[in-house]
């Protein structure tokens, strides 16, 4: 072998372990490929991570890993400002692959949250937990709103649902099925024109109009009854035939009587009908007679007093006209 042709087989060596060695230089080799040029690199799973070709240079997925990041002054001058960093707080908007967009007040008592799993919903901050005020709910389709909602309009499926008075359109009311009860304020009138299929209720005559019982009470201009029970009965006048007791009738003031005064029948088991005057005398009728009695004296105001027909001679008649007569 000649000397020429072993100094080819050692440069083809050396040749072969740069490129072993990834110390080869494609700049110095001086390679160059007009067309046609196909690199491709697979990882461990056969899945194409970078490829070159006569198009230019790709990259798949995640196969470009730059240590330490890039320095600012490295990134594009048009967007190298605005970007985001995951997790960081931006005037409260942070953006993490947890919960996905998060926008919180100042004061940390209201957040809006925006992702693909809960759809979204505000929040506040309320005894130690966040509760939803209104969200939308993912798996009915329902937008949930707990409170009060202020609009100028309403419309359902495209129609107004309220008049220009802000009131709800009849029309827009087919059935109301009410389960319990139906809660009317104070100002609430149900028209009887409005009510189909009314049933009879009789019209009640006037002077049950102008009755008005309570739960204790009767109040009425006129209450006529054949029989009447009342522990106790209040008023101005009270007018009848007669009124018969059992019992014992007080009376506090004056009584008036028409003409006569009429003591129960006479009863022989009974000795005495009395009118008592409390503290100065009374008047008895007995079965021997008739006796007055009076605590500091009796005095009679009259012009003549009779006793069985006969005239009683008083004193000064005594004084007048006495004489002896002697047998």
């Amino acid at each position: 072998m000649s000397i020429t042709k072993w100094d080819d087989v050692t440069t083809t060596v050396n040749e072969v372990a740069s490129v072993i060695d990834n110390i080869w230089n494609a700049v110095e080799w001086g390679i160059v490929v007009e067309v046609n040029l196909q690199i491709d690199a697979t990882d461990a799973a056969g899945n194409k991570t970078f490829s070159v070709n006569q198009t230019g240079v790709k990259i798949m997925g995640l196969a470009l890993t730059i240590e330490g990041g890039l320095p600012a002054n490295q990134l594009d001058p048009q967007f190298k400002d605005g970007l985001v960093q995951m997790g960081r707080a931006y005037n409260g908007v942070v953006i993490d692959t947890a919960n996905g967009l998060v926008i919180t007040t100042n004061n940390n008592l209201v957040r809006t949250k925006l992702n693909a799993t809960e759809g979204f919903s505000f929040e506040k901050y309320t005894s130690g937990q966040w509760v939803k005020e209104l969200f939308y709910d993912v798996s009915k389709g329902n937008l949930v709103i707990r409170g009060e909602i202020d609009a100028q309009g309403l419309k359902v499926k495209g129609k107004d649902v309220l008049t220009s008075d802000d009131k709800i359109k009849v029309s827009v009311i087919e059935d109301l099925v009410v389960g319990g009860n139906v809660k009317m304020g104070p100002n609430a009138t149900i028209s009887w024109g409005q009510v189909s299929n009314q049933p009879y209720i009789p019209v009640l005559p006037s002077y049950i109009q102008q009755t008005k019982i309570g739960s204790t009470y009767i109040e009425s201009p006129t209450i006529s009854a054949g029989t009447m029970s009342a522990t106790k009965i209040n008023g101005a006048e009270i007018r009848g035939g007669s009124i018969t007791s059992n019992t014992t009738i007080d009376v506090t003031t004056d009584l008036k009587v028409g003409n006569n005064i009429i003591i129960h029948d006479y009863d022989e088991d009974n000795d005495d009908q009395t009118i008592v005057f409390y503290g100065r005398g009374n008047i008895s009728f007995k079965r021997n007679g008739v006796e007055i009695a009076a605590n500091t004296g009796l005095q009679l105001n009259c012009s003549s007093v009779f006793i069985n027909s006969e005239l009683i001679a008083t004193q000064p008649w005594v004084l007048a006209n006495a004489y002896a007569k002697f047998k």
